[in-house]
């Protein structure tokens, strides 16, 4: 059950970088209302986080929580017998409040997300999921409202099958959440997934899909509005890259994150920029690992390379072959493209670009379609668009200094590390899209899937060709 008053606010806002270690096991429990979970994570450095996600939102922990931490703000954990209907006082024991207690607030599609840390919250908590006792968490943020939600640690697929039968909508969300699909729940010892299964047909297509049109252009998006071809800061790199008129695109881990949760339902906090063109899509990634030597190009071996590949590719790989092996230019740039055929027919492309400055590099991968590319274009295409990047004076390739930091890798060892086949989402995600790309299909398709089978057949297919090509001869020029 929800408590609610209404009260003011303001607290300091916290830093939250936890996905940038492993995550080894999660425990779940359930609000008494069955839609809204808390997920207590657990990492490989022996440190954990806490996220508490309201499925479909609720008005007043968006109130609450929604603006950050403020300095007057409280939060309580108790024992849950001592809350008391909509008493905040009964939530509220002052010998339960929590000392620090930082989060982060986001929204995911209709859900409400809040990311917490808090040391002495942990402790408390992990005493109630041993002991199976239910708990209240309370928020007062005064003159604004305050928050109450009541938690139940789940430790068994019983208990968990629980939830279905009170809201299978809300069991169908977490078996979709990155930790469920991914890791062991510590209670139960297993992938949960493996016993569950969602038996609402709606899950795919609730909520999110009838706003994420609007979601989607509602990101922070660049050259969106008044496009024009201009040069931008590669986030962190001491580099600018060109932008055509034609391309719009999202800077920084947060936005790009959002971009990944409402297309692929997954996060991804490893890019810096997410450039979208017509028919590519290009992520550029600042590796700040140092001067990378070209002592050992001479050691790169694409056949080794492409077998390496295939021995590591997953079970639904047909096949893997180069379409351009590993070259360098001028000494700085390296650019590599090969295709995937899957056992269902499906046919993936990645090209590669590392653009090596003096502190580090930039790691690219530009994602089209076959259909609108032939290799020569898409070899051209890569090039091309390396040229556009530019490191500020001090920080290029050419002024490198003795002292200066040395990479680990030389640039062999780079390209062999960079080298790999992406899990495609696959299943589900493109009927989930299909009626959004028959107006915007340009914007979405390629980062979504690379598929060359997709367009065969289709009528527009020579107008998107002609796209593409209009795209890389723009690409060739120069502010």
């Amino acid at each position: 059950m929800k408590k609610l008053l209404i009260t003011t606010i303001f607290l300091i806002c916290a830093s939250f970088n936890v996905n940038a270690k492993n995550l080894i096991n999660y425990s779940i429990l359930i609000e008494e209302d069955f839609d809204t979970i808390m997920l207590i994570q657990r990492y490989s450095d022996n440190t954990t986080s806490g996220k508490i996600i309201s499925y479909g939102g609720y008005k007043y922990f968006k109130d609450v929580y929604g603006n950050g931490v403020a300095s007057n703000i409280s939060t309580y954990i108790q024992p849950a017998y001592h809350g008391i209907g909509n008493n905040m006082e009964s939530y509220m024991k002052p010998k339960y409040i929590i000392d620090k207690f930082n989060f982060k607030f986001s929204i995911r599609g209709n859900d409400y997300i809040l990311n917490f840390i808090s040391p002495e919250a942990f402790q408390n908590i992990e005493g109630y999921i041993t002991r199976k006792e239910s708990f209240s968490i309370a928020t007062l943020k005064p003159s604004v409202a305050w928050y109450g939600g009541t938690f139940t640690p789940l430790k068994s697929i019983k208990d968990l099958k629980v939830i279905s039968k009170n809201n299978s909508l809300t069991l169908c969300k977490i078996l979709l959440e990155p930790e469920v699909i991914d890791l062991k729940n510590r209670e139960t010892n297993t992938n949960i997934i493996k016993f569950l299964a969602c038996d609402n047909n709606e899950t795919n297509t609730g909520d999110r899909d009838d706003d994420f049109e609007e979601n989607y252009f509602a990101l922070n998006w660049y050259n969106l509005d008044n496009s024009k071809n201009h040069n931008t800061e590669i986030p962190t790199s001491n580099s600018t890259v060109n932008i055509l008129e034609s391309e719009i695109y999202l800077k920084g881990e947060k936005d790009i994150n959002e971009h990944s949760v409402l297309v692929f339902e997954t996060e991804d906090h490893t890019q810096d920029m997410f450039i979208k063109g017509e028919s590519y899509s290009i992520y550029i990634d600042y590796i700040n690992e140092g001067y990378t030597s070209l002592e050992d190009w001479n050691d790169v071996d694409p056949k080794k390379l492409l077998e390496d590949m295939k021995s590591t590719a997953k079970e639904d790989v047909k096949t893997v072959t180069w379409l351009i092996e590993p070259k360098i230019f001028k000494n700085t740039n390296v650019t590599y493209s090969y295709k995937v055929e899957w056992n269902d027919g499906d046919i993936t492309i990645e090209t590669k670009i590392l653009t090596l400055g003096r502190k580090g590099h930039n790691d690219i991968s530009l994602v089209a379609s076959q259909e609108n590319f032939s290799v020569t274009e898409l070899e051209n295409l890569a090039i091309e668009f390396a040229k556009t990047i530019k490191f500020a004076d001090g920080f290029a390739y050419v002024d490198y200094k003795s002292g200066d930091k040395v990479a680990a890798l030389g640039i062999g060892g780079l390209v062999a590390g960079t080298l790999g086949i992406k899990a495609l989402a696959k299943v589900g995600l493109l009927a989930k899209l299909l009626p959004f790309l028959k107006g915007f299909w340009w914007i979405i398709l390629a980062p979504m899937l690379i598929i060359g089978k997709l367009f065969s057949g289709n009528s527009d297919n020579s107008q998107k060709t002609t796209s593409s090509k209009k795209n890389i001869n723009r690409r060739k020029k120069k502010d």
